[in-house]
């Protein structure tokens, strides 16, 4: 797979400086630097040129910030990189409950549209908001715990434990018969019509292989896969909240009606799915009898790239 959303990379992240004396300081008293602000629940505020109605989608602008110091101390920023011109580049957090209006979208429509060097800054500042506005407490002796490395690290003010941003790995599959048609799937959770490739979270001491085989087991009933028809393809951040999705593909050994029959849903959390033809999905979206995930997904970019085509841009909320 090509040009993922959200696997692009504009900034060097400038990782052995975070603990730097010399760059705190010359964040902190920064005439400007390239501010994205986004919230704690991955909603992101347009650029004052966007929100105007520009052309182009930014989401991030020079701006001063005075008050710096005391937002990294409080772990409501984080130093995100450097562009290729030379910004420093810093993402500020806010709770969801303040990030209300016009002017903020949520991540998962507005990131496939992003430069390279936004697409990163975002996609960090969404995964460290959630990270800090739920780490609190150090999970050894319960105290409190203050900020470091420029908004990557927490210690504990009594004990000292260390504490780091977590990436939850997942797993999601694009399971074609023998005719090349795809699996998609309806969560029970999803909005009507949506639909999408079946998921699923890497257990404790389990190997993405083995998770594919399971989540494909649990949920759709194809039992007996052999190893040998999983293939994987890539990977996406997926910081909702912190999310990283492998995608393999799983090839069926059968087709048409005998693959139909194969499917079991478990009527839990998949309630249908279906395989769909090149033609049959072209149809099923243009008549809207089915809305795709959202447009910076790595689901939606492998569903775009098997099409061949370009699909809606439908936002659901």
């Amino acid at each position: 797979m090509k040009n993922l959303p959200c696997s692009r990379r504009g900034l060097d992240p400038r990782t052995p400086d975070r603990t730097s004396v010399e760059l705190y300081e010359q964040l902190i008293t920064a005439q400007q630097l390239r501010v994205c602000h986004v919230s704690t629940r991955g909603r992101v505020k347009l650029s004052q040129s966007s929100a105007q109605g520009s052309d182009s989608l930014t989401v991030s602008q020079l701006e001063s910030v005075p008050d710096l110091a005391q937002q990294f101390a409080q772990g409501r920023a984080a130093f995100l990189g450097e562009t290729p011109e030379g910004e420093l580049c810093v993402g500020l957090f806010v709770p969801d409950s303040q990030a209300q209006g016009e002017e903020w979208k949520r991540l998962q429509f507005v990131g496939a549209y992003l430069n390279d060097a936004e697409v990163m800054m975002t996609m960090e500042s969404a995964a460290l908001a959630n990270w800090h506005s739920q780490m609190k407490y150090c999970s050894r002796c319960g105290s409190s715990l203050r900020t470091r490395s420029l908004g990557w690290m927490k210690e504990c003010v009594k004990c000292g434990h260390l504490v780091y941003p977590r990436t939850d790995p997942a797993v999601i599959m694009a399971i074609h018969d023998q005719q090349d048609r795809l699996l998609l799937a309806h969560n029970a959770h999803w909005p009507e019509r949506l639909a999408s490739l079946i998921a699923g979270y890497i257990d404790a001491a389990e190997t993405p292989e083995s998770a594919v085989l399971r989540e494909i087991s649990e949920e759709v009933g194809f039992h007996g896969i052999d190893a040998s028809a999983i293939k994987y393809i890539a990977s996406q951040p997926w910081p909702f909240p912190r999310s990283l999705m492998l995608v393999y593909r799983v090839q069926l050994g059968v087709e048409g009606e005998a693959a139909d029959q194969l499917i079991q849903v478990d009527n839990n959390e998949i309630m249908w799915a279906n395989f769909y033809s090149k033609a049959d999905l072209r149809k099923a979206i243009e008549t809207r009898d089915l809305m795709m995930p959202a447009s910076s997904s790595v689901a939606r970019a492998y569903i775009a790239q098997w099409m061949g085509e370009m699909m809606p841009a439908e936002v659901w909320e």
